[in-house]
């Protein structure tokens, strides 16, 4: 008696459960059928919010230049439905506005110097709603006021100086110097930018060991607000092996009045250099200047005078000579 007992308790048990699953799952149901619908009224209804949107600008004024930065971002106080609010959230995608600055009064900036000018964007507001969806309502734009300086366009050819660094490879040297081409661009922007630039320059690069006579391309070093008109040169390095070669130069004296006569000893230096196959016979002592200094023998007590090359060619390197200093006497 007590095992049948336990067998209809036990079968009374789980029935309950089958009919506590089957409440809970239309608990359930209508519960997300509520929810849906809340959430549907909900976002149904118009609301006011902030949005974060970008912006393009064009169509700046003829042969002007923008100087300085513009917000990249306008923030919109919209008002619109929770679905189309919602919607905009969601979205990791949408065009900026296209913010045309020719189309709008541009006005002189107050306490400035003339070349600043505004524009005020409570005028702007129908503009750029024409660029998004008709469900929004602009309330306002912030910032509330565009500044733009504008400088004016200035053009000319500035040359190229390279900012490279290189090793050449044993027993080579450049024969000449470094070829770019081209060796000037022609650079466009603000006149007091453009007007101050004498040279332009490559952008900072190590090209590591040099073998053979090659060509490279580097870009040039962009400068804010200028427009250069090749973005990159190219850079030869006209490369040979070398050998030594070794010359007697002249000692010749500067600063010397005309009623002194300085005499060094020796009168000539031996000059010694690495110079490239192809320049080795033109190389002479006509292409170099060895100097000593007359106001330096009256300025100090010593009796030796510092030689010292002030002039030689491109095309050599590992240049030495002797001696250092020579001796010397002033008559009078």
């Amino acid at each position: 008696m007590d095992s049948n007992f336990l067998h209809r308790f036990s079968a009374f048990t789980e029935t309950e459960k089958i009919a506590l699953r089957k409440k809970i799952i239309i608990f359930l149901f209508f519960l997300v059928v509520s929810v849906i619908l809340w959430l549907f009224i909900a976002l149904s209804k118009p609301y006011d919010d902030q949005i974060n949107y970008p912006v393009n600008y064009k169509n700046f004024p003829e042969s002007k230049v923008l100087i300085g930065d513009l917000p990249d971002h306008l923030i919109l106080s919209v008002r619109a439905n929770g679905f189309t609010l919602l919607r905009f959230r969601l979205s990791s995608k949408y065009m900026p506005i296209s913010f045309s600055v020719n189309s709008f009064k541009m006005n002189r900036l107050p306490g400035a110097d003339s070349s600043y000018f505004y524009i005020a964007t409570r005028y702007a507001r129908d503009y750029v709603s024409t660029q998004l969806s008709p469900d929004f309502t602009i309330n306002k734009i912030s910032p509330d006021t565009l500044v733009f300086r504008f400088g004016k366009v200035s053009s000319k050819k500035v040359p190229v100086l390279p900012d490279i660094v290189y090793e050449l490879d044993k027993q080579l040297i450049l024969k000449a110097a470094l070829i770019l081409d081209p060796d000037s661009v022609l650079v466009s922007g603000p006149d007091f930018i453009v007007d101050t630039l004498r040279a332009v320059y490559t952008q900072k690069k190590d090209l590591g060991k040099i073998k053979k006579t090659l060509k490279r391309d580097v870009d040039l070093e962009k400068i804010k607000y200028v427009y250069f008109k090749e973005s990159e040169v190219q850079i030869g390095f006209p490369i040979e092996q070398f050998t030594e070669k070794t010359i007697q130069v002249p000692i010749e004296i500067i600063n010397r009045p005309e009623n002194v006569h300085l005499q060094a000893f020796p009168r000539t230096i031996q000059l010694t250099c690495q110079v490239g196959l192809s320049n080795y016979e033109k190389l002479d002592a006509s292409m170099f200047r060895a100097q000593v200094n007359y106001l330096d023998a009256v300025s100090t007590e010593t009796n030796k005078l510092v030689v010292s090359i002030t002039r030689q060619p491109v095309f050599i390197q590992a240049l030495r000579y002797t001696p250092l200093t020579v001796d010397y006497i002033i008559e009078k």
